[in-house]
């Protein structure tokens, strides 16, 4: 399980939250059960920055749709790119097969943000949410 907790924790004191979250899970789901945690800090920035203007934000829209184009029934929606104190951050949905597994997604969501990160070097952070298709009647498709 990945926790995104505050950057400004001390280690001890993520981990003591961790283990309190873990401790809960067990209790509800069972003392056998294997629980695998990474900690990461939460992007506080995010909300600090500021939306970059269109045309650039565009050219993540279209480098984001190429790298996905060759899945045909993959789409992306919710692009935010945003340029904040330690650098440009780019969020965006993408809707993936519901049948298709957690690895596969995983794989699929990596490869997209891998390739917006060899793309565009001044890059701080690329976060790809999966979603599972169909789409809402409402998401604008690029």
């Amino acid at each position: 399980m990945i926790w995104k907790l505050d950057a400004a924790l001390s280690l001890k004191q993520s981990q003591g939250i961790v283990d309190n979250l873990e401790t809960a899970i067990r209790a509800e789901l069972g003392q056998h059960v294997e629980i695998d945690t990474h900690i990461e800090p939460i992007i506080a920035n995010w909300l600090e920055g500021q939306d970059v203007p269109d045309n650039l934000k565009q050219e993540f829209e279209q480098a984001l749709y190429a790298c996905t184009a060759d899945r045909g029934d993959n789409k992306i929606s919710h692009v935010r790119v945003r340029e904040t104190s330690q650098g440009v951050i780019v969020y965006f949905d993408y809707y993936l097969p519901a049948d298709m597994c957690v690895d596969q997604v995983h794989t699929e969501v990596d490869r997209v943000e891998r390739s917006i990160r060899s793309g565009f070097p001044h890059v701080f952070r690329v976060i790809g949410h999966a979603e599972s298709l169909p789409l809402p009647q409402r998401q604008q498709i690029f």
